[in-house]
């Protein structure tokens, strides 16, 4: 790898920057069966123990055997592989220390200090006077967060940048920094926790809870998957230290873009749940990683769209824009229960298996919750396209809405350059069309040849109204071919038929009589002249044919 002097570490395809672990080891790690990006904690061969510390201890970091034998064996089911245990043991660390061993008290598990290469029994390492979990204002993040000084020069030697706070994310993987140093997952690798302990996850069908003996026992810092009575995946809990005791919960499951719920002008998942321990949380938040099929967020899109919703609408709900709702107060399978109070988590959506997605977030608290767009003001249509052309004695208007909801009818509205709009026609709307519509109206002027504007009014059927930009047209009576669009941007086409086409010639002309080069090209009926080139101006358009001879004034403003 060039450069490749011990100490650069400037290549973030293959590693963390600023972490200590240079380029070349990266690079040869990556390419022997590490999975990138390399961080301190990538642990290819499951022993615990981080790949970069397996090199520097002269070990095979790709073999479980070295060097421990069977080193990925958890024995005690502690959630620290043996092989890392024996080289806390020999670091100074705790005797047979688990997840929530910390021997020199800085707020750093002593695994995550073996891990990182410091003393896991020094309060001064990684960071000085970091003994007692301290946790000072300072560059490394603020105080009374929960999070020691110590933890936060750790991370940020890591690789995190500082100040570290309780939303720090490097890898956006919905788990903060410091909750993933101490559950034993990588904060520098969206891939983890790799939570795919089954191969299937609950499926659209009835209500299903737990109760009673069917309670699950949740403490410690270790991912527990939680399944229904068919073995079949529902969400993964870390109690991240709290001992929340015998924990009941559900699920409801609801199938179809029809069974999407609705209250107002939002919109729930097909899938909700309800979380209720014995004990609430009172240290650490508890992270909950939810599971739900691809197929449910296709009915939600589905029931979106035959409502009437904008596709940006639609695309804000894939784009992330909906919420994570908890409804405090309250165990039940409702949605929308009506009671309790409702907060916003903070969440990420992750991908799991081909078919499904994973929602993880943060509880300081348990209650029920629900995902749901936010709410969504759509308008009652979308336009696609609104113009005017003049034809002869006339103006010709053509629109064209993409969708249409509860539109009642537009009003055309035309004025020229000095006067108030006018009322000059109205158009009844489709009321619902999900494919939309294209409409015209011929109008025929009443004023003096010049400049046109032309607006559309929507109304709705309770009464509220949007207006379309206007669009000019220059009009001129007794114009035998229409010119549009008039005024232009880029392309300026003449209206004739297939045969004058290809017999008629087309001139632009300066107010003075001065040909300007333009390029001109025949489709079908079509003189098409590109324009846009020129500085912005009235220009005249000549016309000429066999029998005729038009001269239109032309406005360019590209």
């Amino acid at each position: 790898v060039s450069p490749g002097a011990p100490t650069v570490d400037t290549d973030a395809s293959t590693g963390i920057n600023g972490d200590g672990i240079s380029d070349a080891l990266e690079y040869l790690l990556s390419n022997n069966g590490g999975t990138a990006p390399i961080s301190r904690i990538t642990d290819s061969d499951g022993d615990g123990i981080s790949d970069w510390r397996t090199v520097t201890q002269g070990s095979d970091p790709f073999q479980a055997n070295s060097p421990t034998t069977s080193g990925d064996t958890d024995t005690d089911a502690d959630g620290i592989p043996d092989g890392l245990e024996a080289l806390i043991t020999s670091e100074n660390g705790g005797a047979a220390a688990d997840l929530s061993t910390d021997t020199d008290g800085d707020g750093v598990p002593d695994y995550y200090e073996v891990l990182n290469a410091t003393n896991p029994n020094d309060a001064n390492d990684p960071q000085s006077g970091g003994g007692s979990a301290a946790d000072s204002q300072d560059a490394t993040g603020p105080s009374g967060d929960n999070i020691s000084d110590a933890m936060e020069a750790i991370l940020i030697a890591g690789g995190a940048t500082g100040p570290i706070t309780t939303t720090t994310d490097t890898d956006g993987d919905g788990i903060p920094d410091y909750i993933e140093a101490l559950t034993d997952t990588d904060p520098f690798n969206s891939n983890s926790p790799n939570l795919a302990a089954a191969t299937s996850i609950r499926s659209l069908q009835a209500d299903y809870s737990v109760a009673g003996g069917s309670c699950v026992d949740l403490s410690g810092y270790q991912w527990i998957h939680v399944t229904d009575n068919t073995g079949r995946l529902v969400f993964s809990i870390n109690p991240v230290g709290n001992n929340l005791g015998s924990t009941c919960w559900g699920v409801r499951i609801v199938q179809g873009s029809g069974s999407v719920r609705t209250s107002s002008d939002n919109y729930a998942l097909n899938r909700n749940w309800w979380i209720e321990p014995t004990t609430q949380p009172t240290g650490f938040p508890v992270y909950v990683r939810y599971y739900v099929l691809n197929q449910e967020f296709t009915d939600i899109h589905t029931r979106l769209s035959s409502d009437g919703h904008t596709p940006a609408a639609l695309e804000a709900y894939i784009s992330n824009q909906v919420s994570l709702v908890k409804t405090s107060g309250v165990q039940s399978l409702e949605p929308f229960p009506g009671a309790g109070t409702e907060s916003t988590l903070t969440w990420a959506l992750g991908s799991y298996a081909s078919n499904a997605r994973t929602i993880t977030a943060g509880y300081p608290s348990f209650s029920s919750t629900r995902m749901e767009t936010n709410a969504i003001t759509s308008l009652p249509i979308e336009l696609l396209y609104f113009g005017a052309e003049a034809d002869g004695e006339d103006v010709l208007l053509r629109w064209e809405t993409v969708w249409e909801r509860d539109n009642d009818f537009f009003t055309v509205e035309r004025k020229n350059d000095w006067d108030l709009w006018d009322e000059v026609a109205e158009v009844d709307g489709a009321g619902y069309d999900a494919d939309g519509r294209s409409y015209t109206h011929r109008d025929r002027p009443n004023s003096g040849a010049g400049t046109l504007w032309y607006r559309l009014k929507q109304t709705d059927y309770d009464g509220t109204y949007t207006y379309s930009d206007p669009v000019g047209v220059v009009w001129e009576p007794g114009q035998v071919w229409p010119v549009y669009p008039n005024p232009t941007q880029d392309e300026v086409s003449v209206r004739l038929n297939h045969e004058l086409a290809d017999q008629a010639q087309v001139r632009l002309l300066t107010l003075d009589g001065q040909s300007i080069p333009v390029q001109v090209r025949v489709d079908g009926a079509l003189l098409r002249l590109t324009v846009g080139q020129l500085p912005t101006g009235l220009y005249l358009l000549e016309t000429i044919t066999p029998s005729h001879r038009q001269i239109t004034r032309l406005w360019v403003n590209p």
